[in-house]
């Protein structure tokens, strides 16, 4: 009887847990994300009439060759029926089962078609055709709204002659226009708005087709100036995200007519977002893993500098990355490139209140570079699945940033929900001839825990060297924690306070001055579904106030 009381005492407390977690996360959200996402699904219960008209002649002109990019498949592979999304492989034949038993992400992959590009005509027809008789309209994973976005995208720019496949081009575009997720005001609906501007220039002598088009380019118009910040960085604060809708606008400029106003209002986000990406890229290319990022799904930044090249015929972003600087971002990016080490610290929010789908709890989290090598990285993300991995992917202790009492900096749940979050504060650079300082406070910890905890973060940039202070201040017993990430090539020598970091030929010192620490295994996981071992070192203190201080020396 008592355990049946224990648990039900339990339950009752999750409960609670659960529905404070709720309110905590919807006090943020507009009400259209609200009544639109429950619009959504009554509507998509609702059957209507979907037709083409039969004598369809669609017509889309482009600059250049588009981008193709898959990092997973080839073309044997596909035609011996096995299919890769995420570095996991499955056996579907050819053309595949359309709903196997898999991860959503991972069907949804599959329902993007961006592996069409690697199959001949006939076989791209075949596969098409397979799919069309398959997947009837409405019905399952293959008529979400994003994914018909990114079809629409892969199957329109093929310029198929065949007449099933553009009837089903043509319907696949007016289910989307009239299943548009603008409950979801970020990447998804940037997409759809794309998707419609192919399918409207494709389809322009329609009426239709001029609805679908005049409907993308308000979205954009809307959109844009709200999705993309002050110092032009993408607002989810993801540089995979950043680089996809980059992407995206691009390939718009590889449709549009010059002479289109709309052509130019997208040219001026297109060169912006694309200057921002190179200051945010590492020199050998690879992009810093904050927030929802891995290596593998963006076109890489050597690609859209060449596809901007090939549109707009100019370079002018091709050295934007190796640039010696150091800036500060209205986004809160702190960006050092200077000796050949290269240091980009988020010392900004999570990301946009109203949607923090792929915000991490990483406040004050860094990466460090040296000679184009990495050093000191973010953990990365292995799976969108919720559960254990993908709550410890975007926790606090993933990064390389303070955990008190084994917590996180922010509210963590279901995925690609977070509760309470806070800012930072106090935010400041100064800067002199021969070094930068860098400051914040994060007083989120005396409103998740208590006892006035504040963490402030310094970081010191000099010629030689790269200096990291953390203070805790406040009262209490707590178990105070910070990370250092290391990538997988790194060797470790250590001694009582020192530290040899290699990775190949070159060398940083880590000399640690306040703090016990110990060298423990961790996990990197640069792309969708690697999981590959490293070193992580851990700093740690019972006591408050707390200071750790440790630099980073070029020998």
């Amino acid at each position: 009887m008592t355990q049946i009381k224990h648990r039900s005492e339990i339950t009752l407390v999750n409960m609670i847990r659960k529905f404070f977690l709720y309110i905590n996360t919807i006090r943020y959200l507009k009400p259209i994300q609200i009544y639109g996402r429950i619009y959504s699904k009554i509507k998509s219960k609702v059957p209507k009439n979907y037709s083409a008209p039969k004598k369809l002649t669609p017509n889309l002109n482009f600059k250049t060759d588009f981008i193709q990019h898959d990092p997973w498949n080839n073309r044997n592979a596909i035609l011996n029926g096995e299919f890769c999304f995420l570095n996991k492989r499955k056996y579907l034949s050819f053309p595949p089962k359309w709903n196997p038993e898999a991860d959503l992400l991972w069907k949804f992959n599959l329902h993007y078609f961006h592996y069409l590009f690697l199959l001949n005509t006939d076989e791209k027809e075949k596969i098409i055709i397979d799919w069309i008789e398959k997947n009837p309209i409405g019905i399952g994973t293959s008529w979400h709204p994003y994914v018909i976005s990114l079809r629409l995208v892969n199957w329109i720019r093929e310029d198929f002659q065949n007449h099933a496949i553009i009837q089903s081009i043509y319907i696949q575009a007016e289910y989307l226009f009239r299943n548009l997720e603008f409950y979801h005001p970020a990447n998804h609906y940037l997409e759809n708005a794309r998707a419609l501007i192919f399918a409207g220039i494709a389809f322009n002598e329609s009426r239709e087709g001029k609805r679908w088009l005049q409907k993308g380019k308000e979205i954009y118009y809307k959109e844009l100036p709200r999705q993309v910040l002050e110092d032009d960085c993408y607002f989810e604060k993801s540089p995979m995200y950043h680089n996809i809708i980059l992407h995206g606008l691009l390939d718009l400029l590889n449709i549009l007519n010059e002479e289109d106003e709309f052509y130019l209002f997208i040219k001026d986000y297109a060169e912006k977002m694309l200057q921002f990406a190179n200051i945010l890229s590492f020199s050998n290319g690879n992009i810093p893993l904050f927030n929802d990022s891995t290596h593998e799904i963006a076109a890489s930044i050597n690609s859209l500098n060449n596809y901007y090249s090939r549109i707009c015929h100019s370079n002018e972003f091709a050295i934007s990355s190796i640039r010696q600087f150091a800036k500060l971002s209205s986004s809160g990016y702190f960006i050092c490139k200077k000796n050949e080490v290269e240091l980009i610290a988020d010392f900004g929010c999570l990301g946009p209140d109203l949607i923090l789908a792929h915000a991490h709890a990483d406040i004050f989290t860094y990466e460090l570079y040296y000679k184009g090598l990495p050093f000191i990285i973010d953990t990365g993300v292995y799976e969108y699945k919720n559960g254990e991995m993908r709550d410890f992917c975007r926790s606090t202790k993933a990064h390389n940033t303070i955990s008190i009492d084994g917590k996180d900096q922010a509210e963590i749940w279901g995925g690609f929900r977070i509760g309470k979050r806070y800012q930072p504060d106090n935010v400041e650079l100064t800067e002199t001839d021969s070094k930068k300082i860098l400051s914040g406070e994060f007083m989120g910890w005396s409103k998740l825990i208590g006892d006035n905890l504040i963490h402030k973060r310094v970081f010191e940039t000099a010629a030689n060297y790269v200096k990291v202070i953390d203070e805790v201040n406040g009262k209490g017993k707590h178990l105070l924690e910070s990370f250092i990430h290391l990538h997988p090539d790194v060797e470790i020598k250590a001694d009582s306070s020192k530290i040899e970091l290699k990775n190949g030929n070159e060398v940083l010192e880590l000399e640690i001055v306040n703090g016990k620490y110990s060298i423990e295994t961790g996990f990197f996981f640069p792309e969708f579904g690697k999981k590959i071992e490293n070193k992580v070192i851990r700093l740690y203190s019972n006591r408050v106030p707390c200071k750790f201080q440790n630099s980073f020396k070029i020998i």
